[in-house]
C-alpha cells in the first residue's frame, strides 16, 4: 500500500512536473503575446505622443492667429468708428447743401416768376430777336436823321439860294 501511494505520489509528482512545464510554457507564450501587446500600446503611445506634439504646436498656431485676428478686428472696428463718424458728418453737410440748394431753387423760381422771360426760352428767344430788330431800327433811325440832316441843310441852302 506503501508502495501504491508512493507509486502514486511519483505520478502525481511527475504529472505535477509536466504539469508545471505546460504552465510555465503556457506562462512564457502568455508573456511574450504581452510583450508584444506592451510593443504595439508603446507604439501607439509614441504617436499618440507626436499627434499630441503636433496639435499643441497647432493649438499654438492657432492661439497666436486668434491673437492677431483679434488685433486685426480691433483695428478695422476703430476704423470703422471713424468711418460712421465721417458719414455721419457727410450725412449732416448733404443735408444742409440740400437745404441750400432748395433755397436756390426757390430764390431761382422767384426770380424766374419776377422777370416772366428767364424761365421761359421762347420768350426769350424773342427778346433777343426783337432787340436785335430795335438796334438795326435805332441804325436807320441814326442814318435817316442824318439825311433829314443834309437834306435840311440843302433845303436851307436852297432857300437862301432863293432869296
Amino acid at each position: 500500500m506503501l508502495k501504491n501511494v508512493e507509486q502514486k505520489q511519483k505520478r502525481q509528482s511527475e504529472i505535477a512536473n509536466k504539469l508545471q512545464q505546460i504552465d510555465y510554457e503556457q506562462l512564457k507564450i502568455a508573456n511574450q503575446s504581452l510583450a508584444e501587446k506592451i510593443e504595439e500600446r508603446s507604439e501607439e503611445l509614441l504617436k499618440l505622443r507626436r499627434r499630441t506634439v503636433s496639435t499643441l504646436q497647432i493649438l499654438a498656431h492657432v492661439r497666436e492667429k486668434k491673437h492677431f485676428v483679434e488685433n486685426q478686428v480691433g483695428e478695422l472696428m476703430r476704423q470703422q468708428t471713424g468711418f460712421d463718424d465721417s458719414i455721419n458728418k457727410l450725412r449732416t453737410e448733404l443735408g444742409d447743401l440740400k437745404v441750400q440748394k432748395n433755397r436756390c431753387r426757390q430764390l431761382a423760381d422767384q426770380s424766374r416768376d419776377q422777370t416772366g422771360l428767364s424761365g421761359n426760352p421762347v420768350l426769350k428767344n424773342d427778346y433777343d430777336r426783337r432787340q436785335v430788330v430795335v438796334e438795326q431800327l435805332h441804325q436807320t433811325m441814326a442814318e435817316l436823321k442824318e439825311h433829314y440832316g443834309r437834306l435840311t441843310g440843302q433845303f436851307d441852302n436852297l432857300q437862301s439860294k432863293m432869296k
